[in-house]
């Protein structure tokens, strides 16, 4: 399920949807950040664009998908 105890998983809650995942937190952050990070400045360098972050759970993972519509 997409349900895990918390002392063992991070979760994340975003609209009303419960993920799980099991990563260290600070590796969590880093990755994040630079995924954003390079995201934001190739879309603000073509004036446009836009960042989507999908969640899914299946039967035995969860999936997080981050896409931008910037170069690169």
């Amino acid at each position: 399920t997409c349900n895990a105890p918390e002392q063992i998983y991070k979760a994340l809650h975003l609209s009303g949807t419960s993920f799980s995942i099991l990563i260290d937190e600070i590796i969590f952050k880093h990755i994040m950040y630079n995924l954003l990070r390079n995201a934001i400045h190739f879309i603000e360098k073509a004036g446009k664009g836009s960042i989507y972050i999908k969640f899914s759970c299946h039967d035995s993972f969860n999936q997080m998908i981050v896409e931008d519509t910037g170069y690169g």
